[in-house]
């Protein structure tokens, strides 16, 4: 059964940034990193193994366009690995996520791609990634992980060096396949912030009746 790694996304570097702390075999950005031996052994306590896939949601304007694109660069950089497949939903009539509206539409996606995903993973891992888009997505895929449940919760953080915060952001997709160079060796640091088990509600005789399943919720 497939590991699944769902993520929100919002600028495209964050992507690489988690993907190189869930696959360091597919890509070892944290190797020159001061506290890589707390990396690996937050990895390894969360029991975290490779994604096999990357499911990505985000808005339909033309920013996460653009943020799709620098993505999907990088995915072939690495060769398009297929040990790391990409899915993406693109959630239609939203944009900067401005209104209720859009921030509903947002949110009932969220929901319904990580009901999907935990059911898709069967006896693998659904991680959870909170790095990328608007605050009220992440605040939604960690709602949804507090009902379907999830392996881990993950989450990077910049140095807030202006320098290093500049280099970064300078960064092509090409320089995400490699590991950070050692000048830039703290620039981000991964971290797991949690995990959750499935809600107990859906073990209730009455879910029998009205089960909340990817089949009666499609994405």
């Amino acid at each position: 059964m497939p590991n699944i790694l769902v993520a929100t996304l919002g600028n495209w570097q964050l992507v690489p940034e988690v993907i190189g702390f869930t696959n360091p075999g597919l890509v070892d950005l944290y190797r020159h990193h001061p506290g890589v031996r707390s990396i690996a052994e937050a990895r390894a306590d969360a029991d975290i193994r490779p994604a096999g896939e990357l499911w990505l949601v985000t808005t339909g304007g033309d920013f996460s366009r653009s943020q799709l694109d620098g993505v999907f660069q990088w995915h072939q950089s690495l060769g398009a690995p297929a040990g790391l497949i990409l899915r993406v939903w693109r959630v239609g009539v939203t944009e900067n996520l401005s209104s209720a509206a859009e921030c509903r539409r947002m949110e009932e996606a969220i929901f319904r791609v990580v009901l999907l995903a935990s059911e898709r993973v069967g006896g693998g891992q659904l991680l959870l990634s909170l790095a990328g888009g608007r605050k009220t997505m992440s605040t939604d895929l960690q709602r949804a992980a507090a009902v379907f449940g999830c392996n881990a919760l993950l989450h990077v953080t910049q140095n807030e060096d202006p320098a290093t915060k500049k280099r970064i952001s300078g960064f092509d997709p090409k320089d995400f396949t490699t590991p950070f160079p050692p000048d830039l060796e703290d620039a981000v640091t991964p971290l797991v912030t949690g995990h959750y088990e499935p809600n107990p509600a859906f073990s209730l005789g009455f879910m029998e009746e009205f089960p909340i399943e990817s089949g009666r919720y499609p994405v």
